[in-house]
């Protein structure tokens, strides 16, 4: 993938979460006791359901995880 490649789906993949909370905060599908704890907790639970479980295992795996170690990410 390329750089621009990857800032695209980067820039998609946070709009996309942006959206759906922007859209349940309009629907007031989210209580507004809510604060920035609650808030953090619900995109931080949204972007975990977008992981793709089954790709990061075996070689591809370890290295994923040696190179955010090694690079500090």
């Amino acid at each position: 993938m390329t750089k621009r490649e990857q800032a695209q789906f980067t820039r998609e993949l946070c709009a996309s979460i942006l959206s759906d909370t922007l859209h349940d905060i309009r629907a007031n599908r989210i209580p507004e006791t809510w604060d920035g704890v609650e808030l953090r907790q619900l995109v931080a639970d949204r972007f975990e359901r977008s992981v793709y479980r089954r790709s990061l295992i075996g070689r591809r795996g370890r290295e994923y995880r040696e190179t955010i170690l090694t690079r500090d990410l």
